[in-house]
């Protein structure tokens, strides 16, 4: 089976990267190229001067992928490009560079599964030239709940409860499709009645939202989603003797995630796992499919000021940010995505979706009573920049019924707060103040009977 492609660039539109700039310029204008390799997608990309036009073909028997680059040249650079896939890459088992035609330069990946390709062209931004994006995707893309599991088989197979977890999971799930069919007769016909869901964390129906009844102590297994802002091509905020915020925040979420799965019942899951970028819609519906009963966004940003220091914790506005401040933050980090490489027009539709669907109220109270706790705990190890939960418009936290809540840990624009973020033993205070803030969370909502998600 063959299928074919043609892609126009028309102006519209775990791991570390490695890359070669190219020294010197040349006419086909490639600029370098960099690999972002990663359990959930492998991205490929070519930074460049100029359009380009790229056709690629999906082949079977075997599996391969095609790519035709016209009007470029084999360089250094693209010729060193099958050397920095790694040897395991779960997409890719082999690539191939070679000059197809005196004008067109050839890609062909031998895949080791079926796959899901998306090729896009990003436009000259920060720091970056023009960049095409070839991201290659799970063909069927997996439940992130069932990865959880398998990674944690995996890596601590003989972790204690973790079968507790997947016999509470299979429980929510035979819940949930009784509940679907058990609905009484006078419950049908009151169109204003709300439903009582299990302890599942699924979004609320269509109908509104769920009340959910907490399950007993002994099953209530919660999931924590850990969202270290930016990675891959978007570095984040870059400290002044180069400290990135992209690598401090995965830190740190991980020193977290490290923290929560010590505790019975908890179960952490990182939005993204290594060095590599995901696109804000995506760290939502991600959060969402786990079944999160709270998502914590994690970053270290900077300010137009060097002075600016302290941290800040921010939920979801409904309306205006409360502070300028906070609506400058809010409209930087809404930005990633353009820097880390989004098919924008794809982006806009995700956008729509999830603000039709936003049901802010109740979710931006609970992200309230977490991020004033966080808050309590980051002001015992260092300056906090507002006293004060803060609100705005941030992408991220558009999760409607998850509790959301972002958390700025220094200004890594203050030349104090990059060494101190720097400094593994800071991060560790800055994991277990985060820690301790998201455990006094859950046995508030335990003890007041506050429905778990």
């Amino acid at each position: 089976m063959r299928r074919a492609f043609l892609l126009q660039g028309i102006g519209t539109v775990g791991l570390h990267a490695i890359g070669w700039p190219l020294q010197t310029a040349w006419a086909a204008g490639l600029l370098g190229v960099r690999v972002w390799p990663s359990q959930a997608y492998t991205r490929v990309t070519l930074e460049l001067e100029q359009r380009l036009v790229v056709q690629h073909q999906l082949l079977d028997q075997p599996l391969r992928l095609v790519i035709d680059l016209q009007d470029l040249q084999v360089d250094a650079a693209l010729r060193q490009l099958p050397s920095i896939i790694p040897p395991d890459d779960p997409w890719i088992a082999q690539l191939r560079v070679g000059q197809f035609q005196p004008k067109v330069a050839r890609l062909v990946f031998d895949l080791r599964q079926a796959v899901r390709v998306e090729i896009f062209e990003s436009l000259p931004v920060g720091p970056y030239q023009r960049r095409w994006m070839i991201d290659l995707y799970p063909d069927r893309e997996p439940d992130p709940l069932q990865a959880l599991l398998n990674r944690r088989f995996a890596a601590r197979s003989d972790e204690p409860g973790l079968e507790q977890l997947i016999e509470d999971l299979a429980k929510r799930d035979v819940q949930g499709k009784a509940a679907k069919t058990a609905t009484s007769p006078d419950q049908k016909t009151a169109p204003s009645a709300k439903a009582v869901a299990p302890a599942s964390g699924n979004p609320p129906s269509e109908s509104g939202p769920a009340v959910v009844s907490p399950p007993p102590a002994s099953t209530a297994s919660r999931i924590i989603a850990i969202d270290a802002g930016h990675g891959g091509e978007d570095p984040g905020a870059i400290g002044p003797s180069g400290l990135k915020e992209k690598d401090v925040v995965l830190d740190v979420s991980r020193k977290l995630a490290e923290r929560l799965a010590g505790d019975q019942g908890l179960r952490p899951a990182l939005i993204r796992e290594a060095d590599y970028f995901v696109p804000l819609g995506q760290r939502v519906r991600k959060a969402r499919a786990l079944r999160a009963d709270l998502m914590l966004s994690v970053h270290a940003d900077a300010f137009t000021e060097a002075r600016a220091r302290g941290a800040s914790a921010f939920v979801l506005s409904d309306g205006a940010a409360s502070s300028a401040s906070a609506r400058y933050l809010a409209q930087k980090e809404n930005a990633a995505d353009e820097l880390g490489g989004v098919d924008l027009r794809r982006r806009d539709q995700d956008a729509t979706r999830v603000l039709l669907e936003l049901s802010t109220r109740t979710q931006i109270r609970e992200s309230s009573d977490l991020a004033n706790l966080l808050l309590g705990e980051l002001g015992r190890i260092g300056r906090l920049h507002k006293a004060k939960v803060e609100r705005a418009g941030f992408a991220v936290l558009r999760a409607p019924d998850v509790p959301s809540v972002l958390v700025e840990t220094a200004f890594i624009s203050n030349p104090e707060e990059e060494q101190r973020l720097a400094d593994a033993g800071y991060r560790d205070q800055l994991a277990d103040a985060l820690h301790k803030g998201i455990r006094q969370y859950l046995v508030a909502n335990a003890t007041t009977g506050a429905k778990p998600r």
